[in-house]
């Protein structure tokens, strides 16, 4: 059974991954390009799932 992800850990680590990288100043190698990509990714579908979740309840309460 995979191991559920912290969603705050998922985006926190895309973060600083990306941050790193740039300070690096240097060419990045391919596996770095991948996991950074992979976790902006997920962080991504992390915060649009909540943005939803924010409108839905948003719109229950002028609806409702």
């Amino acid at each position: 059974m995979a191991k559920k992800k912290n969603p705050d850990e998922v985006i926190a680590k895309a973060n600083y991954r990306i941050k790193m990288a740039l300070r690096a100043g240097r060419l990045l190698e391919p596996e770095e390009m991948v996991e950074i990509a992979t976790l902006a990714g997920e962080a991504m579908d992390i915060l649009q799932k909540r943005q939803k979740e924010v409108a839905a309840k948003a719109n229950l309460r002028v609806c409702g």
